[in-house]
């Protein structure tokens, strides 16, 4: 199996902002001890449209969407190439504002009832346009959505890896956005995929 893995870092909003907020992100991924063979930055309207976009733009089997504020271990790349399965999820370190960290081992369980797996997973770019890619009008928990149509639509075996997502924990982050209804999005999700 080709083995060509593309990074990808999307924004949208304050272009500045995000540009500046996206440097340590793509340091991170630029400084894999595997290096992946394209990494792609997209600043676009919406973080749907901009993170669509920058998978179009990758040429290779293998996919993995780092966000923004959060960083890549520098063996995350050869890690999860080392696993298996046709969706691999990493390890995750929380990095809290004061500094604290925190190790969160795998926690695979039932994909209908929570994600356990974060944006920076790995996935194959094939099984991600068969589902149609991320879906712009999930305003919240869109990984979750994606990864719920990649499961039950596209088939993909849902495995652990030893990568290590590095989640810089954003108290106001979107999924605390109290604009949006959090509960009736998560049970919306979720309905539409139990049968």
């Amino acid at each position: 199996m080709d083995e060509t893995v593309g990074v990808v870092v999307a924004t949208f909003g304050d272009r500045d902002k995000w540009e500046e907020i996206a440097r340590p992100a793509l340091v991170s991924i630029s400084g894999q001890s595997r290096q992946p063979d394209q990494i792609v930055y997209v600043h676009g309207e919406t973080l749907a449209d901009a993170r669509n976009t920058a998978i179009e733009r990758l040429d290779t089997t293998w996919c993995i969407v780092c966000d923004a504020d959060d960083l890549l271990d520098e063996h995350y790349v050869s890690d999860m190439l080392e696993g298996k399965g046709t969706l691999r999820f990493p390890r995750v370190k929380k990095v809290y504002g004061d500094g604290r960290e925190e190790l969160i081992e795998h926690e695979k369980g039932n994909l209908l009832d929570r994600n356990f797996i974060v944006i920076g997973a790995m996935f194959q770019r094939d099984d991600f346009f068969k589902v149609g890619g991320f879906n712009p009008a999930v305003p919240i928990f869109e990984d979750w959505e994606l990864w719920l149509r990649m499961w039950k639509l596209a088939g993909v075996d849902i495995e652990p890896s030893e990568a290590i997502y590095v989640q810089n924990y954003n108290p106001q982050g979107r999924n605390q956005d109290q604009s949006v209804d959090v509960a009736m999005w998560y049970n919306s999700i979720r309905r539409r995929f139990v049968y």
